[in-house]
Order: C-alpha cells, then structure tokens, then sequence
C-alpha cells in the first residue's frame, strides 16, 4: 500500500493547510480600527475618518463625505512617528 495515498495522510495534509490559512489570516487581521466624525456647529456630520493599525505599524486612514464617498486616503509607517 502506498503510504501516500492512506487516509491518515490525507487528514494530516487537509490539516495543516488549514492551519496555514489559519496562520495567515491571522497575521494579516488589522490590530485596531478607530473611526473619528467630524461634524459642523449644527451637529451634522461632515466627514468620518477611519484609521486602521496594521502590523508593523503603519497606519491606513480612510475619509469619507457625509454622503459615504471615499475623499481620501493616506498610508503611514511606524517610521514617520520615530525619533532620530
């Protein structure tokens, strides 16, 4: 019988496949979300700003019009914060 072919085999490789997907989500998964509204002196909102940590430190900021629609984004790195 061919050892690659048995069930268990098959079990421990559907096994660690799944582990990997696992791992791997889990390592891509952003560490923090903060959403901050901008409103106007009569309390409407204005604009949302969302920022996402990932890892290694940078930072992804999405903003957004009181309609939804997408007015920006910035991407910045953990190094922009550092001091020389």
């Amino acid at each position: 019988m061919n050892p690659q072919s048995s069930p268990s085999h098959s079990l421990k490789k559907a096994f660690l496949f799944s582990a990997l997907i696992f791992t791997t989500l889990c390592a891509t998964a952003p560490a923090q979300t903060c959403r901050e509204v901008v409103r106007d002196s009569s309390g409407r909102i204005v604009q949302t700003i969302d920022r996402q940590s990932q890892s290694g430190g940078a930072v992804q900021s999405t903003i957004r019009d009181a309609s939804g629609r997408m007015i920006g984004t910035d991407v910045t790195s953990a190094s922009a914060f550092s001091s020389s």
